[in-house]
């Protein structure tokens, strides 16, 4: 007879995708494209839920703080897994001065132990948003 593996043995959808993802990020703003090699963290916070952790960017003479989007929902299957939110607003304190971002299409894709992170950012008096994709593995 063959048991079933013990439920401890079998990792939440949220366990599965989450750990630290080096890779590189690409950053599109008015034409200027940019890129970087960055880190993503994934922390689980219950069975389905994580927390994604955007890492900081330096780009031209800005100098973005990291941010981190709470108790995002993920979905699918450990092999398939996505995770989206429509758009983040916060402030963040930069030398003094406080600055407001918006994060927005927010998507996240885990395969296996590879992950794919696409979202738009507008971060203080930026005319237009920069468009960061994010490629890599764990």
């Amino acid at each position: 007879d063959e048991k079933a593996p013990a439920a401890t043995d079998v990792k939440s959808l949220a366990e599965t995708v989450s750990g630290t993802y080096n890779g590189v990020l690409s950053i599109q703003m008015m034409g200027m494209p940019f890129s970087d090699t960055v880190a993503y963290n994934i922390k689980k916070v219950d069975d389905s839920h994580i927390n994604l952790t955007i890492p900081s960017i330096s780009y031209t003479s800005m100098e973005i703080p990291s941010v981190e989007i709470s108790n995002v929902e993920v979905k699918g299957t450990a092999s398939a897994a996505t995770a989206s939110v429509a758009e983040v607003e916060g402030t963040v304190v930069v030398e003094g001065e406080e600055k407001s971002y918006t994060l927005s299409n927010i998507l996240v894709n885990c395969t296996d132990n590879k992950a794919v992170i696409t979202y738009s950012i507008k971060y203080g008096k930026m005319p237009m948003p920069m468009s960061c994709s994010f490629e890599g593995t764990k």
